[in-house]
């Protein structure tokens, strides 16, 4: 509809009109929510072109069509292009609307979010702590969206590996939580529970357990000793205990664990398998190796129903339960075991040769003599998405260190 209105318009009205502008920005648009970025990148231009002709360049609505090129930007993960649009539009809405306007932080946070997956991390903390003080000066300091901020902060601290920094914008988060929600509110938990990770992360293992312990008492408070949360806080605490080699008390949280997500999740969840495999490991190291091999061989049966025959973490676990195979002297037992995770580490080995073989094509026919540093991290992100069944082992491996995170939206 909007091609067949262009096409009418430009055969009544001047290529310059400003009805003409509207219907490519339309356009742009509808070509945005279609993914046909390319086309949308054409008709903003077109649209920008005739309105600069038609208005000064620091109209409202010249602003609104970078804004939107901005969002093109981003899907087409084009960043630089997407800053400069973002940019732009902030320098025309920032004199008009004045620098403390919420909108303005809003601008500043998107600014930041687009510097962040470019790995720009002083960049994006300096649009982090200026979007802070709009809101100190608009909100105050105890807001709770000055908190989510915080969070946000937190993560760029996280991939700098600051972890003292990252501590400190979680208490003063935490400050906030408790001052507007009170001591025991599920979203205080979630902050005892993210500064108990870095705690973890930092070493400070007995630190990360008391940590711990304060967000399961809270949850468990408020939303009772079953919930799947509480699965994962039990689960946290068991890895320390286990990194401290206390390892009785790691399968008692372990088995806590495992209760409350046999009840919520399928016998056949991954979460399970995980769990099974780490009172396997506990096992394999305290020489209880008929324990190990019955729990590995539940989180093996798993991956199986899960349909992942060639899962990295069913080649260790086959490797684990020939190990212990070999102790008992099962040598039969072991070789086969063995075998089992032998093939699966060739397949992986050549998924990998066929991935790397199909970056170095890309590099040759983009004229790329040398891979950058910043492009080999890239490309372990597209490994990533192409072998999403292999990502598992690390959604699995790392489940205890995700943090339960609030996205800013400046709303």
């Amino acid at each position: 509809m909007c091609n067949k209105s262009l096409k009418i318009q430009l055969s009544v009205l001047d290529s310059n009109h400003p009805s003409i502008a509207d219907t490519c920005g339309n356009m742009g648009n509808v070509y945005t929510c279609q993914g046909k970025y390319d086309d949308a990148v054409s008709m903003f231009e077109k649209c920008l072109k005739i309105k600069l002709s038609t208005v000064d360049d620091k109209h409202a609505s010249i602003a609104v069509i970078y804004a939107n090129m901005e969002v093109v930007f981003h899907h087409q993960d084009k960043y630089d292009d997407a800053i400069s649009m973002y940019e732009k539009s902030f320098k025309i809405k920032s004199p008009a609307l004045g620098d403390n306007y919420p909108g303005i932080a809003k601008t500043y946070n998107n600014m930041k979010l687009i510097n962040k997956n470019q790995i720009k991390h002083s960049r994006a903390v300096a649009m982090f702590k200026k979007s802070l003080d709009i809101k100190f000066s608009t909100l105050g300091d105890h807001h709770p969206s000055v908190a989510t901020t915080y969070n946000n902060l937190v993560n760029v601290y996280l991939d700098q590996g600051k972890y003292d920094d990252a501590l400190s914008m979680y208490k003063k988060s935490l400050l906030i939580q408790l001052s507007v929600h009170g001591d025991y509110h599920p979203c205080v938990a979630d902050m005892y529970y993210n500064i108990g990770l870095v705690c973890d992360r930092q070493g400070k293992l007995d630190d990360a357990i008391s940590i711990y312990e304060k967000s399961l008492k809270i949850d468990m408070l408020a939303l009772g000793d079953h919930h799947p949360r509480l699965a994962n806080t039990y689960y946290n605490i068991g890895v320390v205990y286990d990194l401290q080699y206390k390892f009785d008390d790691a399968v008692s949280m372990y088995e806590k664990s495992l209760k409350i997500d046999l009840v919520a999740f399928d016998d056949h969840h991954p979460h399970i398998a995980d769990t099974y495999d780490n009172i396997g490991n506990i096992y394999n190291h305290q020489g209880k190796y008929n324990d190990a091999v019955s729990f590995y061989k539940r989180a093996a049966a798993i991956l199986a129903h899960a349909n992942l025959p060639n899962h990295p973490n069913l080649a260790r676990i086959y490797n684990d339960m020939a190990i212990c195979h070999d102790q008992q002297n099962r040598l039969g037992d072991a070789i086969v075991m063995r075998h089992k995770s032998n093939d699966i580490s060739r397949i992986l080995q050549q998924l990998d040769t066929i991935n790397q073989t199909s970056v170095n094509t890309i590099n040759q026919s983009q004229g790329i003599a040398t891979i950058s540093i910043s492009f080999i991290d890239n490309f372990d992100i597209l490994i990533d998405y192409i072998l999403i069944w292999y990502c598992i082992i690390t959604y699995s491996s790392a489940r205890w260190c995700n943090e339960r995170l609030i996205i800013d939206d400046d709303e």
